[in-house]
């Protein structure tokens, strides 16, 4: 939403609130699934049961016209092969990728608009804010024929969860629905456009996850959509307490690491599977759980190679590095995305010939626990947009205290620090201390690996074994 609408909406009754996001929601729904959508749906359906070499020749094939396309139309790469002295003829299949140097987001976050799609200059396109791991924002044209693409192998995996696409679902995620300052139920909105109940992230203390448990119950959705950490303390409360939880279909987690012991919990639980997934707003990888429990990169969506890492030394996993086939309007070659994975060499029982990954290593974070109790995760939206930073860090150093390093950037302002604060406060309250400290460099963690967030006050509560403590991303 536009920053004025968000106002409005944040001030305005609970009521008029489902209005506007079922309002909203009809908008994006037209976005998403109009257009190509059902025939780029109808095409996956058929390509997930190509052989290998049928899906090694599309990819080849998606490949040429991608690298044609990029030195007619991209700036950046049209550059980059005169200067490698290379044609689009020289890329004939995969493996030639390699004749190009890996992509850093940092060269990407420098100049943006080097990767836009001439072509596209004049289409309708999205600006779609990531920050991910590295804590580093970017900012991301997406065109709508890339969305609809997107959301094909989003509704794909439904199917592959055995849920229909259009299913009543509930959903967990970043957006800041319901204000910080709520003590008391609905902790969620509706989204009728999408027959969809959003609940809260940020309200999920002890005091208030009975009268989540319940909504979800009545509400009985068919599919959870949900970062792992708020429905990890969601189900945690439940089999601590012995509230029955909701009994959906399948639960669709992605957006952080999704740890083992928060899978088996979630699971127990809510009586259902649990179908993680991984991507990026980059729009570079697609990779998901299927019905046999392995991970699979989606070919068709585009090439994912694993490279060993700077830090294999000290670390087990390899670097992503993955061209996506998806977003003509700024496309990626060869991205690093700065996550690490391990791959497997075998094949799936599910009978597709996609390649296999073990263990998805990357998206570290943090929970926080505020002073009412409640847990908090994913808080990377907070600063999404501000471009004028290029690095930050939070750190919760006691139930009251919360630490921002930044790395300024360019035009960085007290305002921005400002945009931070509000940001901060709408999620975890404004009775805490905050402080914002400039600093030059953040140094990484054990292997390489930036934690965006981190709590100190979960690290002791998990030493001392307290009640009710939710483990973290580690």
């Amino acid at each position: 939403m536009h920053s004025w609408v968000e106002k409005i909406y944040e001030h305005s009754p609970a009521l008029l609130q489902h209005a506007m996001i079922s309002a909203y929601g009809w908008k994006l729904a037209r976005l998403r699934y109009g257009g190509g959508y059902d025939r780029y749906l109808e095409d996956l359906l058929c390509s997930q049961y190509y052989s290998q070499s049928e899906l090694a020749e599309l990819q080849d094939e998606k490949l040429r016209l991608l690298i044609r396309h990029c030195y007619d139309n991209v700036p950046y790469y049209a550059r980059l092969l005169r200067e490698l002295r290379l044609m689009p003829t020289d890329f004939r299949v995969v493996a030639d990728l390699q004749k190009l140097p890996v992509l850093h987001k940092e060269t990407v976050r420098q100049q943006p608009e080097l990767f836009h799609g001439q072509n596209y200059r004049n289409a309708r396109c999205e600006i779609v804010n990531t920050s991910g791991t590295t804590g580093t924002t970017l900012r991301i044209r997406v065109g709508m024929e890339g969305r609809r693409k997107n959301y094909a192998f989003f509704t794909r995996l439904k199917l592959w969860a055995g849920v229909d696409p259009f299913a009543r679902t509930a959903t967990f995620g970043g957006r800041t629905i319901v204000p910080a300052s709520a003590r008391r139920p609905p902790f969620w909105r509706y989204n009728l456009a999408t027959n969809t109940l959003l609940f809260s992230s940020y309200h999920l203390s002890e005091t208030n996850m009975p009268a989540y448990l319940a909504k979800l119950r009545s509400w009985d959705p068919e599919l959870i959509d949900s970062y792992p950490s708020s429905l990890h303390v969601l189900a945690r409360h439940a089999l601590d307490h012995g509230i029955r939880g909701p009994k959906p279909r399948a639960v669709i987690t992605s957006s952080e690491t999704l740890m083992t012991d928060q899978r088996t919990l979630i699971c127990k639980a809510f009586g259902t599977r649990v179908f993680d997934q991984y991507g990026a707003a980059e729009q570079a990888c697609f990779i998901s759980e299927c019905e046999a429990g392995s991970y699979h990169v989606h070919p068709e969506f585009g090439v994912v190679e694993f490279l060993p890492s700077a830090h294999s030394e000290s670390e087990v996993g390899f670097r992503m590095v993955a061209t996506g086939f998806t977003n003509w309007a700024m496309p990626l070659l060869r991205y690093d995305t700065t996550d690490l994975a391990i791959p497997a060499n075998r094949e799936c029982s599910c009978g597709r010939k996609f390649r296999v990954v073990e263990q998805i290593i990357g998206r570290i974070d943090d929970v926080l626990i505020t002073s009412d109790g409640r847990y908090v995760g994913r808080l990377d939206p907070v600063f999404k947009g501000l471009e004028t930073i290029q690095r930050a860090q939070i750190v919760q150093e006691t139930l009251g205290r919360i630490r921002v390093r930044m790395i300024p950037g360019r035009g960085f302002s007290p305002a921005h620090q400002d945009s931070i604060r509000r940001e901060l406060e709408k999620r975890l309250g404004k009775n805490i201390e905050y402080i914002f400290e400039v600093v030059q460099d953040i140094p990484v963690g054990p292997g390489g690996k930036f934690r965006a967030v981190i709590s100190r006050v979960a690290e002791r509560a998990f030493k001392e074994n307290l009640p009710g403590a939710t483990r973290g991303f580690t």
